[in-house]
């Protein structure tokens, strides 16, 4: 879905609204990150990371995604052991998470 959403809007095409925003009027924390991604795409990094900073981190998980969507299955198990050991050793998901909560603080005050 995200690969979705983020081509929509990347082609100027209306994407999935926020249902968070729309039923309460205050904005997600992932609220941006679809133009975020974009933005980041077209190689446009201060948009981005002033938009959602957490693109980058998406980006890299949607394309590890689309990796293992075409890998052969006896490769398959490999790549996500990596996958799974750069995560333990970085704690990316981690703190992935906890920017995009305090960038999401930081733009309700």
């Amino acid at each position: 879905m995200a690969i979705l959403q983020i081509a929509l809007v990347a082609l100027g095409l209306p994407g999935w609204p926020c249902p968070i925003l729309a039923a309460t009027g205050i904005p997600c924390p992932g609220c941006g990150l679809t133009h975020a991604c974009v933005a980041l795409l077209r190689g446009d990094w201060q948009t981005s990371l002033t938009t959602n900073p957490v693109a980058p981190a998406v980006l890299v998980s949607v394309g590890l995604v689309l990796v293992s969507a075409v890998l052969p299955a006896a490769r398959l198990a490999g790549f996500v052991s990596v996958v799974a050991r750069i995560e333990r050793a970085t704690r990316i998901t981690w703190i992935s998470l906890a920017v995009m909560l305090i960038a999401w603080v930081l733009r309700l005050v």
